[in-house]
Formats: C-alpha cells, sequence, structure tokens
C-alpha cells in the first residue's frame, strides 16, 4: 500500500509545485488531487491545456502518483445537475490525459445546508431512485473515458452504509462504479463498541469493488467528530490488516486533518501500513 494525502491540505501554497515538493519532503507517494490547486475549482469551468501538462510535469518530477481527482457535488441538487454533469466531463477529460484512475463523486443528500449533513428523506426510496437517475446520467458520461467513479459510503449521503453501497452496485453491475472506503465513515455516535465489526463487514461486503481507501480517524462518543489518522477511535492496525486480507494495494489517503498535523499522521499511517 502506498501513503497517499489529499492534495488540498497544502491549498493556499503560493505555487503548484510547492504543493508537489512539499509533500515530496514528507514522504507522500500519492495525491488525491483538487483542481483548485491550480488556481480553479473542484468542478473546473474549462479544460486548460497548460495546467494540466503543468501537474503532469510536476507529478513526474516529484514522483507523486495521482491516484485520484476530487469530483464531489451535491447529486441530490437537482436544480444545478446539468452544471455538475457539464464540469464533471471536463474532469474525466483531464483524468483520462493525466491517467488519474478515480474521480470521487458524493451520492447526496436532501439537506440543503452542505453535502455532508444529513436529512431524513435520505432514507426514502424516492431519493433513492433519483439519485440514481442523476448517477445513471453521469455514468453514461463516465463510459466514454478509462476512469472510474469512486463511490463513498457516507452517513449522511444516500449511500448511508457498506449494505447500500453493495445495493449500489448490485443494481447496477456497471464497470465505471467503484468504491472508496473510508472507515470513518461508517459510524454513528456511540458505535465505538462496534468499530471493528463494521469495518471488516464493510470491507467483505465490497472488497472485489474497493479502488481507493481514505484514512480520518473519528471520535464517537455523544457524536461524530473527525480527526486526524492516530487522533481518534478507529483501530488503523486492524483496519489496514482487513484491506490486506481482501488483496488491497493501492494508496491509502489522509484527510481530515490540518498542515499542522500532517507530519505526525503521515508518520503515523506508515507505520500501520509497514507493520
Amino acid at each position: 500500500m502506498k501513503t497517499g494525502i489529499f492534495a488540498k491540505i497544502w491549498a493556499g501554497r503560493d505555487s503548484l509545485e510547492t504543493v508537489f515538493r512539499t509533500a515530496r519532503t514528507y514522504g507522500i507517494e500519492s495525491f488525491q488531487f483538487n483542481m483548485c490547486l491550480a488556481g480553479g475549482k473542484t468542478l473546473p469551468d474549462r479544460y486548460d491545456v497548460r495546467t494540466v501538462g503543468e501537474i503532469s510535469y510536476l507529478a513526474d518530477r516529484y514522483g507523486i502518483g495521482l491516484a485520484a481527482m476530487s469530483g464531489t457535488f451535491n447529486l441530490m441538487e437537482k436544480h444545478k445537475i446539468e452544471e455538475y454533469l457539464e464540469k464533471s466531463e471536463i474532469l474525466l477529460e483531464i483524468c483520462t490525459e493525466l491517467s488519474i484512475p478515480v474521480l470521487s463523486i458524493c451520492t447526496g443528500t436532501n439537506s440543503r445546508e452542505g453535502m455532508w449533513t444529513w436529512h431524513p428523506d435520505n432514507d426514502s426510496q424516492e431519493s433513492w431512485n433519483e439519485m440514481k437517475e442523476h448517477l445513471g446520467r453521469l455514468l453514461s458520461i463516465a463510459e466514454k473515458y478509462p476512469v472510474s467513479l469512486g463511490v463513498e459510503p457516507e452517513v449522511s449521503n444516500i449511500v448511508s452504509s457498506a449494505a447500500k453501497a453493495r445495493r449500489l452496485l448490485d443494481e447496477y453491475r456497471h464497470p465505471s462504479i467503484r468504491i472508496i472506503m473510508d472507515a470513518a465513515n461508517l459510524f454513528r455516535p456511540g458505535e465505538k463498541a462496534l468499530m471493528n465489526d463494521k469495518i471488516r463487514e464493510a470491507v467483505a461486503l465490497l472488497k472485489d469493488e474497493i479502488v481507493l481507501v481514505h484514512a480520518k480517524d473519528c471520535k464517537t462518543n455523544g457524536q461524530i467528530i473527525y480527526k486526524a489518522a492516530g487522533k481518534g477511535d478507529i483501530d488503523f492496525k486492524y483496519y489496514i490488516s482487513c484491506l490486506r486480507e481482501a488483496g488491497y494495494t493501492g494508496s491509502v489517503v489522509l484527510h481530515g486533518l490540518a498542515e499542522s498535523e500532517a507530519k505526525d499522521s503521515i508518520l503515523f499511517l506508515k507505520k500501520q501500513i509497514l507493520q
């Protein structure tokens, strides 16, 4: 497995090269990239040949793999879906040029407070059908490109559990849909005692489709509070061992951390991977 990180942790640096150089200094092997680092938006308005060329050059120069591209938007925002689909195709073109194998997506929520906020209607069959309708349109675009759409089970989204992710895979049986696994996103408040069981269950259900792994931590008492890896309740030794047993050999991508926490979290993750 490779030690990766959300490159967005270094947003605000004076140049794109500084981002890659800093990551290399920390011993990072791969990125989940975000186009906002290149002076644009997560969902870019246009394809910029010069910018794409610079990203390719810097990745090669600093030896950092581009494991995934961030492309998240709220799939349930029907009034914006046309715009989102157009911009997603631009990202798919960029991913293809950069040989990035995964575009991360969000299955959405009915909440208008944010993409990562739960709404009771998320559990309805109507919402499931609407999500699938919009996802189907995105899939019809994605199948033209050699890029997988990475669906991440996330408790506040329509696909809120490993079981629902399995349902989505079984209902679609589409080669472009794959899974991004993030253990911290599987838990609800008060589930500390169930953590290892839920991790084991999720990996077992989804192992053949896991294309990327995220590594953030969380505290589960009272409410879910996300933390940098190694600062919460997740047993990362167990998490990594489940992934290894399932045959996963790709990137494990740190996120949900401040830049000041990067050094310790990277060292922590490398230790877990090497055990």
